[in-house]
């Protein structure tokens, strides 16, 4: 009677431990946000909202104009784990490189701070830019948690379309479960064998 139950158990285990990444830092839903930010030479900046529900959709929209007076477009979009940050510049769209500013490492910036207790470590997983500006290269120049609770998220370039999105690093324990999982799966796969 014990025997099924141990397999049971094992196989319980190791599901647990094949699926802990998907789940490792899910937990952004439901949760209150702020917004700090700071654009670098423009005028005229303001977001939807400095506090939102994390949700379906952007939590955070805004407007800006730089010195040049190009009008600018902000998104930032909290999902269960990961964060896309994207703007877009509308007023060269139809010049070739559009519009584009290029200054110094976190000239711009935007600093989230959750409800949580803690935040993770995340890094940068999908890029894309069709500006002027080495368009193949990201210019995110800082992702840190300052505090617990926070995400640090800074620029050296605006580029006329630009998207980023950052998602949370599993931890060491996660990985170690996982492996726990797929060894406990083999040994229970060669009991079978013999």
């Amino acid at each position: 009677m014990a025997k099924p139950f141990t397999k049971i158990a094992a196989a319980a285990l190791a599901a647990a431990a094949l699926f802990a990444p998907l789940q490792a830092h899910a937990g952004f839903n439901g949760q209150t946000v702020g917004l700090g930010y700071y654009l670098n030479t423009m005028t005229g900046d303001t977001f939807n909202t400095l506090s939102a529900t994390v949700g379906a959709g952007a939590e955070f929209t805004g407007t800006a104009t730089d010195t040049f007076g190009q009008q600018w477009s902000f998104s930032i979009d909290i999902a269960d784990n990961s964060i896309n940050y994207s703007w877009n510049e509308s007023t060269r769209a139809s010049e070739p490189n559009g519009g584009n500013i290029s200054s110094a490492p976190d000239s711009w910036y935007f600093d989230l701070t959750f409800s949580a207790a803690s935040v993770p470590a995340m890094a940068l997983t999908a890029f894309s830019s069709s500006g002027k500006y080495s368009p193949g290269t990201p210019s995110l120049s800082n992702l840190n948690n300052p505090a617990a609770n926070q995400i640090h998220a800074g620029f050296s370039r605006l580029d006329t379309t630009d998207s980023y999105t950052v998602t949370a690093v599993p931890e060491p324990e996660t990985y170690a479960l996982l492996l726990a999982g797929l060894g406990l799966m083999g040994s229970i796969a060669r009991r079978r064998k013999s």
